[in-house]
């Protein structure tokens, strides 16, 4: 089913509707740089999103070039092949604004290169993912970007590998796992060096006892986190029990809660440092502990993974591993319309690297 009918989607923050079709021939650069009265490498800033244009001028070319119909060469072609001018995004879940971020950058990069773009939300359904394959197949997309979809050997899909065999072009942003498929394009962070980063500056601020909060069924970014704290943790001569598992449910944050709870209420020494798998549950984490009368930091410091918008601002502000997912939708994208407009184009395999954030919801202990 299409993801812009998910009655769990803000439809004024994300809209997958297409948008109006190019008229094919009718403008080329040089006249839309003449219409505006720009030179040719202002026009081609503009519309590729690069830097030294300013936000007005940029405004200006866009509905301009929407205006007159242009359409990228490098595109176009495409276009007059019969290409459908569709991307289809499968993502994880829509509960994180993580992922509404990406969908956001996602649409953005899709509309200024004249392509709609539709989304599916997996929630750990396989056959949701089934039926999306499928429909995008029937729908003759021109590619395909998996957002947090686990596509491993161990997760086989009969329909992902109908979609391989039609090669159709597809990136995905994270849980890559093991390399992925030769002809599959793939974009994420450096979580296990990040983890040890973080991992390290805690031992530095005299830690030695730590929790993991997550889920009790892992995807694949999840335990390549739990590799980099366990990395560190042996690396600085601690024992294997200084790092202690919290699990929960799936996609159930009162679970999430009553696990926090029941963990703390438990006879024995508490972590010291909690690392939560993103920043949403480092934030439902702090207000479990709020509720036990536990202080962040001063009895136990909180760490997420992400660095959404809302991690500065709730309080105590959160410490977090910075990826760059401002990047990723847009970045995709791009990508995506390459291999589209170029079959020849290679596979692409990117780690961004991550940074530490130091906020408030961190301290030595005590």
């Amino acid at each position: 089913m299409p993801a812009n009918s998910n009655p769990n989607t803000d439809p004024e923050s994300i809209d997958p509707a297409p948008v109006p079709g190019p008229n094919l021939g009718r403008t080329s650069l040089r006249q839309l740089a003449s219409e505006l009265g720009l030179s040719l490498g202002t026009v081609s800033k503009a519309l590729n999103a690069r830097p030294g244009v300013s936000h007005a001028t940029a405004q200006r070319v866009r509905e301009t070039a929407q205006r007159l119909g242009y359409v990228p060469d490098r595109y176009a072609s495409v276009l007059r092949r019969g290409s459908t001018r569709h991307i289809g995004i499968l993502v994880n879940q829509l509960g994180d604004p993580y992922y509404i971020g990406l969908l956001r950058q996602a649409q953005t990069a899709a509309r200024e290169a004249g392509f709609d773009l539709s989304f599916d939300v997996y929630d750990q359904q396989n056959e949701h993912a089934e039926r999306f394959f499928d429909e995008m197949l029937a729908r003759r997309a021109d590619g395909l970007i998996l957002i947090a979809i686990d596509v491993s050997a161990d997760n086989p899909s009969p329909a992902y590998q109908r979609v391989l065999q039609e090669k159709l072009p597809i990136v995905m942003i994270g849980l890559t796992g093991e390399q992925p498929q030769a002809n599959v394009s793939s974009l994420d962070c450096d979580r296990v060096n990040g983890l040890i980063d973080m991992t390290n500056v805690m031992i530095e601020m005299g830690h030695k006892h730590f929790g993991i909060v997550m889920a009790e069924s892992p995807d694949l970014s999840t335990n390549v986190r739990l590799i980099g704290i366990r990395t560190a943790v042996k690396q600085a001569g601690l024992p294997d029990q200084a790092v202690e598992r919290i699990s929960y449910p799936l996609l159930s944050p009162d679970a999430l809660t009553q696990s926090i709870i029941k963990f703390f209420q438990r006879d024995a020494p508490r972590p010291t440092v909690l690392f939560c798998s993103n920043d949403v549950v480092a934030i439902m984490t702090m207000s479990a502990l709020d509720q036990l009368g536990i202080n962040v930091p001063g009895d136990v410091s909180v760490i997420g993974f992400n660095n959404i918008d809302l991690a500065q601002y709730v309080r105590p502000s959160l410490t977090t591993v910075s990826q760059a997912h401002h990047e990723f939708g847009r970045r995709a994208v791009r990508h995506l319309l390459d291999r589209i407009a170029d079959p020849e184009v290679p596979a692409q395999h990117l780690v961004l690297p991550t940074e530490i954030v130091m906020r408030q919801s961190t301290a030595p202990p005590k």
